[in-house]
């Protein structure tokens, strides 16, 4: 026997909130694409132009997270019974993949030209990468506590970016003043930060596309929601309940489904264990924010055939 629920209520407000985060986001990152690149182009620095691009390709994560979570939140139907979540994670991944590509673009363009005499980067990219530098570090923060309230993988993988956007920013301020220091001899070191830049940005790309692949490959979910599910399954044990015998689940969108096999008294009516598998699942979706569906499946307690349970109701 198997009953089903899901909880739409927490759902929408999760991703609410995920896409007004993410619109926020999205211009901020506009913002500092647009001022990096114009200091990057006329302060002459090809690292912060680098950085901009860096900035550019945060636009479309943001972007694909705000797309991506709009599809997600579509109810189940048909062809889809499961609901649609799991395109939050596919875009996670094809951002990531993008990312890639842009860093290996920046990486190649800072090669090319690094053994060219250049014009050492001018102060204004400095102030422009360090106003930056604290910009970014905000918007990590803010975006990683809502990454772990609400449980987006797409949400994380943008709040990380912005921490690898952090140490790319710092790697321009570091190239500009080995330039301004050791003068135009060192002008190459503008080139290596840009290198920089792209490496860190290939190393964030490289972990969106793991955890979004490993998601997708119906990994478990965490140890703590697990545990979670297990005590609150036993609520009802003076009822009848005896407790968890298995619980397996996935993640699809910002909530993970769970089957949970719940054993019970075998001696009761096939009505009052229905009654209290509807009862378990939902106090398990009001006691664990992070579950959005769960699968009842009934069991008999070992020692049903000798007799060994006492009484239940």
């Amino acid at each position: 026997m198997s009953a089903a629920r899901t909880n739409p209520r927490g759902a929408d407000a999760a991703y609410d909130l995920v896409q007004r985060v993410s619109v926020h986001m999205l211009m901020l990152n506009a913002l500092l694409a647009i001022a990096k690149g114009a200091a990057g182009h006329f302060g002459h620095s090809y690292a912060l132009t680098a950085d901009a691009l860096n900035n550019a390709s945060d636009i479309g994560l943001s972007l694909a997270v705000i797309l991506g979570i709009r599809w997600a939140r579509r109810p189940p139907d048909r062809r889809h019974p499961f609901g649609h979540g799991r395109i939050e994670t596919e875009v996670a991944r094809i951002v990531g993949v993008v990312v890639l590509v842009v860093a290996g673009a920046v990486a190649y363009g800072a090669w090319k030209r690094a053994p060219d005499a250049q014009t050492a980067p001018h102060w204004p990219v400095i102030a422009t990468a360090m106003v930056a530098l604290v910009i970014k570090e905000g918007m990590y923060r803010a975006q990683r506590r809502i990454a772990r309230k609400v449980g987006s993988l797409a949400v994380e993988a943008d709040a990380l970016n912005h921490r690898f956007d952090v140490g790319a920013t710092g790697a321009v301020v570091l190239g500009t003043l080995a330039v301004r220091v050791g003068g135009e001899a060192w002008a190459f070191c503008d080139d290596v930060a840009a290198i920089a830049v792209s490496a860190l940005m290939a190393y964030s790309a490289v972990r969106i596309i793991w955890q979004a692949s490993s998601e997708l490959l119906d990994e478990m979910p965490p140890d703590h929601v697990l545990d979670a599910v297990r005590t609150a399954s036993t609520h009802f044990q003076d009822d009848g309940v005896i407790g968890p015998e298995k619980v397996i689940g996935r993640k699809m969108g910002l909530h993970y489904r769970l089957i949970l096999h719940l054993e019970m008294r075998p001696e009761m009516s096939v009505r009052r264990a229905h009654e209290l598998a509807h009862l378990v699942r939902a106090h398990i979706l009001d006691s664990v924010s992070q579950i959005g569906d769960v699968v009842v499946h009934i069991e008999p307690a070992p020692g049903a055939e000798t007799g060994d349970l006492a009484d239940g109701p």
